[in-house]
């Protein structure tokens, strides 16, 4: 299931690497997220590093397809970590197979 739309307080990278330690730019997956309050689509298929700002309201990541494996590393650069939660109601077809083409943009937030 796909988390809720949501910001951080502290700087969040994806790192996205291919799982041959031999060559690492041997990428076959795509990465979906949505990033904005206009829910633009973004897909990473291939080696990247992606920074998401403190504050960027951004959705959950999902992983179709893999056809390889690869390394995703997940990081913030902040002491602890903060989330501001937003109102989850583009989350309801995170059940079928296929990733949702836009999900609707969150009102308001609330932070926890």
């Amino acid at each position: 299931m796909m988390e809720p739309a949501h910001s951080h307080v502290q700087d969040m990278w994806l790192i996205n690497l291919g799982g041959n330690p031999l060559d690492v730019e041997e990428f076959d997956a795509e990465i979906t997220m949505w990033w904005g309050e206009e829910a633009e689509k973004l897909v990473m298929d291939g080696t990247s590093v992606a920074h998401v700002p403190p504050g960027l309201l951004h959705r959950g990541l999902f992983f179709d397809p893999v056809r390889e494996p690869y390394v995703h590393i997940h990081t913030y650069t902040a002491p602890t970590h903060g989330k501001a939660v937003i109102v989850d109601e583009h989350v309801r077809s995170a059940g079928s197979a296929a990733a949702p083409e836009a999900p609707d943009a969150a009102p308001g937030t609330a932070r926890s």
